[in-house]
Order: structure tokens, then C-alpha cells, then sequence
């Protein structure tokens, strides 16, 4: 048997089963039997960028708000932003029904960079976290006003680019290049922009493998998933490639 193998893969393929339609968590039956598998690598991905920063898998598009001890929850549609000011339009309109009350929460930006709630008259605020309010908008864990405020401000610049990274998982005995308890079988760095295609190719970056723990492992198909920086599942998707490297145990 050869040293190692390349076998290339599309989620577009007769071979692939998808769960609940998504091929961001697709099953690959494989046509033969592979024994004595060392490590595999990561050898190529070609992968087309299309789910959105604000989406219903990992709370950003969760707002929830306490004025004054009454709380407001708000879950905005799934949608790509590239304009923070189309966001904060978005919030504010879902916050319509309370009318002209002084209550009312108005989002804005100040100075170009950072996300600003106001009232009517002094209250007191509660920020609950999430993705969205501490990524995306700014506000540090656990916000809350050290007494009744007409308005309060971000401690941080707002982000919509937070995906910064994603990672492939394949469920198979094995240890990889990752720490922590996230499932991380390979991580593939991005600039949080959909409709992009990340391409990773052969020797173009730095290696990346996991090792098989169990040398009597047989391999006849594989699981793999795609979950954001948090741990979250992504199912905005359309199909992508990979190939994968098999390196094998020597006989000698």
C-alpha cells in the first residue's frame, strides 16, 4: 500500500447523505475499506461562503433588553449585514409597537463606531448576553447601568465580521491540531464575508491533521460537520469540496 492516499470528496455526490437537508453536516460512504490509517490531513477545500452573520443557529440574531425591570426580547430574521446602520434600522423597527413611550429603547452609532441605546427619561438597563449584543454590538458580559440613565454606549467598536473562523469535524476515533473541548477536527480561517469561496490548497498552508487513536480502526465512511468559532452548527450552505490526505501506519 502506498504511503498515503488522496481521496477527494463533494457534498454534491451520489456518496453523500445529508441530515435535514444540509450539507454542512453530510455523511460519506466510502467505496472501499481503509485500514491502518496514522493521520489525515486536510489536503484541499473548496468552499463557497454563503450563510449569514445574524442567523438563527447561535444567538445573533437574539437582542434582549430590561428597562427598568420589564424586558424585551427580540429575534431578528437571518440575514447578511454589511452596513451596521441597516442593523440598528432593523432593531429599532422591531421596537414599533411601543410607540413614542419614553421607555422606548433608540439604537444608534456614535461616532461612526460604536452602537448607542437611548430613553426618554432615566431608567435602568440590563443587556443580556448573546452573539449579538456582545460580538456584533459591543456591549461587554453581564451590562448593566450603574444607576438611571437617559442613555448608555458600547465599550467596543461593533463587529459584523465576527466569524473569523470555522471548523470542519469528521466523527472518528482521533486527536487533532486543536485544544479545548470544541469539536474541531480542522479549522479554516475566513474574513466573515458570504459570497466568498474559500480555497485552500495542497501545501499552501500551514498542516493541519488529525491522528487515529485506535490502530485497528477501519474506516468504510465518515460524518462531517461544520460549526462556527462558538460551537454553534452553521446550516446556511450550499455544496463544497475537500480532499483528505490518509497516511498509513508502516508495515516495515
Amino acid at each position: 500500500m502506498a504511503s498515503f492516499d488522496l481521496l477527494h470528496f463533494d457534498t454534491n455526490d451520489s456518496n453523500s447523505l445529508f441530515t435535514a437537508n444540509n450539507c454542512y453536516d453530510t455523511t460519506f460512504t466510502l467505496p472501499n475499506a481503509y485500514r491502518r490509517i496514522r493521520k489525515i490531513n486536510l489536503a484541499s477545500l473548496e468552499m463557497p461562503i454563503v450563510f449569514t452573520n445574524i442567523r438563527n443557529e447561535n444567538t445573533s440574531n437574539i437582542l434582549k433588553i430590561s428597562i427598568d425591570g420589564v424586558i424585551h426580547t427580540r429575534v431578528l430574521d437571518k440575514k447578511n449585514y454589511t452596513d451596521i446602520q441597516d442593523l440598528i434600522n432593523d432593531i429599532n423597527t422591531s421596537f414599533d409597537f411601543i410607540g413614542v413611550s419614553p421607555s422606548r429603547p433608540i439604537f444608534s452609532l456614535e461616532n461612526e463606531e460604536f452602537v448607542k441605546i437611548t430613553v426618554g427619561t432615566p431608567k435602568d438597563f440590563i443587556l443580556f448576553d448573546s452573539v449579538l449584543v456582545n460580538l456584533v454590538l459591543g456591549f461587554p458580559k453581564g451590562f448593566k447601568s450603574n444607576s438611571k440613565v437617559n442613555f448608555v454606549r458600547a465599550s467596543y467598536h461593533y463587529n459584523l465580521n465576527y466569524d473569523n473562523f470555522i471548523s470542519l469535524y469528521l466523527n472518528i476515533p482521533s486527536t487533532c491540531t486543536s485544544s479545548g473541548n470544541r469539536l474541531i477536527s480542522y479549522k479554516i480561517p475566513l474574513n466573515g464575508l458570504a459570497g466568498m469561496v474559500y480555497y485552500l490548497g495542497q501545501n499552501s498552508t500551514f498542516e493541519q491533521s488529525i491522528v487515529i487513536t485506535d490502530q485497528n480502526f477501519v474506516l468504510t465512511g465518515f460524518r462531517i460537520q461544520v460549526f462556527d468559532r462558538f460551537g454553534y452548527p452553521i446550516t446556511q450552505a450550499t455544496d463544497y469540496t475537500f480532499t483528505l490526505a490518509f497516511f498509513y501506519h508502516c508495515d516495515c
